[in-house]
This record gives structure tokens, C-alpha cells and sequence, in this order.
């Protein structure tokens, strides 16, 4: 399981960020919400996913709150639809 985020800075920065299964089970164990089955994050959880995976593989993130304000806008990518084959129809 993984989300992948997009995340824009205030100083106009952009980075990608992968939420793995370790930072989902992370957040489950924080916010004591299961996610496992299907769960419609918040702006603020989306944050903190983008954050802990951060955090996770940069000690230099520094907390939640600090990263937080730094942030102008973030976002979940939307799953892309695979492309139709050539021999498959549309309808």
C-alpha cells in the first residue's frame, strides 16, 4: 500500500513523496484510524503521511508543526487509468 503525494513550499520548492505501508501503519498507530480497508484522508493527515515518510528517512525534517507551515499546498496523485490496448474497445 502506498500513497503518493505531491507537496509545494511556500519558497515555491515541489517534491513527491511516497507514503509506504510503513508510514500507513504508522499513521493507524498515531491517529488509532484503520486505513487498511479504505479511508478518505484529510488535508491534515495527507500532511502528516507526507511528513512521517519524511521524517522517516530525513532526521532533518524537524516536527510536524515547523514542516507544516512551510507547506502552500499538498495534494494525493490521483490514480492514473491504464491505457486501452489497441485490440480492446471502447464501448
Amino acid at each position: 500500500m502506498k500513497i503518493v503525494i505531491d507537496v509545494e513550499y511556500e519558497d515555491g520548492r515541489t517534491e513527491t513523496v511516497r507514503a509506504t505501508t510503513k508510514d500507513m501503519s504508522r499513521f493507524e498507530e498515531e491517529r488509532n484510524i484503520a486505513v487498511a480497508g479504505g479511508h478518505d484522508f484529510t488535508i491534515k493527515e495527507l500532511a502528516w503521511l507526507a511528513w512521517s515518510a519524511k521524517s522517516r528517512r530525513n532526521a532533518n525534517v524537524g516536527p510536524f508543526d515547523a514542516w507544516w507551515d512551510s507547506v502552500d499546498d499538498i495534494s494525493p496523485q490521483s490514480e492514473a487509468t491504464p491505457p486501452l490496448e489497441s485490440n480492446q474497445s471502447t464501448g
